[in-house]
């Protein structure tokens, strides 16, 4: 399926046996093609040589342990103790040969309908249902599926702020409207044009308008690194609120500087 299709890969096949409560791994495949787990956003990467030992290191029981499919331990209490073994000693287990194919992608998200049609065979083959199976994408869906209210939340309380900010700013301008309308007056009898001062007067209100939302913006693109841990693309798309509120901001915008033109150059100025 994955050779078929147009998708970058790289696969990797690993050999290993099960015989009672233990896993050999054949040390071949794990010296050339070292795994690596990803654990709090960093990558566990073991060494070639804690192969030889007599005892693995952690790193190296944390992969193997990730590397063993999580069905094939119906009993999560009760783990098997994963081991290396080398070519001739692996030949002397008399169990089938299984293999555990690690596909790299250079756009995992990309293929999301390859990977589950993938799951559904494994499914299918294994005799499991959905409970039992484990994979990158059926977690990544189920994380995202928690990850939808979560940003219904945070768009509506986005939106509510926004609005409150907004309001603020609006009222604070067009409420110092009305002593404003002397210094205009002042232009106004110096021979400024109507039309000069109108586009004076959107520049200004641009500038108080842009600043908290430039502030705002940044605050919100550092502060999404908190839900790293939470959502694996936080900044998935992000130009969609960004536009939505955006646009909800300038609304605001042209209301304020319509009524505020309106406010200050009303009458006859020039008396």
């Amino acid at each position: 399926m994955i050779k078929n299709s147009d998708m970058q890969s790289e696969m990797t096949n690993y050999q290993y046996k099960v015989m009672g409560e233990k896993v050999y791994y054949l040390d071949d495949d794990l010296a050339l093609h070292v795994p690596k787990i990803r654990m709090d956003g960093k990558n566990f990467v073991p060494e070639k040589t804690d192969l030889k030992v007599k005892k693995l290191s952690n790193t190296w029981q944390m992969v193997l342990n990730d590397l063993y499919p999580y069905f094939m331990n119906p009993d999560l209490s009760k783990l098997k103790s994963v081991e290396t073994l080398t070519k001739n000693e692996f030949n002397t287990i008399k169990e089938p040969v299984q293999v555990t194919t690690v596909v790299k992608t250079n756009d995992f998200h990309q293929y999301s309908k390859i990977w589950d049609k993938l799951d559904q065979l494994e499914i299918k083959h294994n005799n499991l249902n959905g409970e039992q199976y484990l994979s990158r994408y059926k977690g990544e869906q189920e994380i995202g599926e928690m990850a939808k209210g979560l940003e219904f939340m945070g768009f509506f309380l986005g939106s509510a702020f926004l609005a409150m900010m907004a309001s603020a700013l609006m009222f604070k301008i067009l409420s110092g409207a009305q002593d404003d309308r002397r210094r205009y007056q002042m232009l106004l009898k110096i021979g400024t044009q109507k039309k000069v001062i109108k586009k004076s007067i959107a520049q200004e209100l641009g500038w108080l308008f842009a600043i908290p939302a430039g502030v705002g913006l940044i605050h919100v693109l550092f502060g999404l690194q908190m839900f790293k841990m939470m959502m694996t693309r936080p900044y998935h798309q992000i130009w969609i609120p960004i536009v939505i509120m955006g646009l909800f901001y300038m609304i605001y915008y042209l209301i304020t500087v319509v009524m505020y033109q309106k406010l200050v150059l009303k009458g006859d100025l020039t008396k």
